[in-house]
């Protein structure tokens, strides 16, 4: 196992994608994530996920389409709409 996602199918959140460094790079970020947003999609109409504003994981989500709303502490809250079918 080189990477991990985890959702919270009740809040509608993405909690966790996480790759060894060693695998970054190789797309496996962007298919994990992929793969948790179109699970939370099949139920919400909004997803939302918590960072901290600094990290390379907020530049990640950024270019994927996740845009912050709101500040939670220290962290920045993003979300992203379920594109239009």
């Amino acid at each position: 196992m080189v990477g991990f996602s985890m959702i919270d199918a009740e809040e509608g959140s993405l909690f966790a994608a996480f790759v060894l460094p060693g695998f970054e790079g190789r797309g496996i970020g962007r298919a994990l994530i992929a793969r948790a947003e179109a699970a939370l999609f099949e139920r919400f109409d909004a997803i939302w996920l918590e960072t901290d504003p600094d990290s390379r994981a907020a530049r990640l989500y950024h270019r994927l389409g996740w845009r912050a709303v709101e500040t939670a502490g220290s962290d920045i809250r993003m979300q992203k709409r379920r594109p239009a079918s």
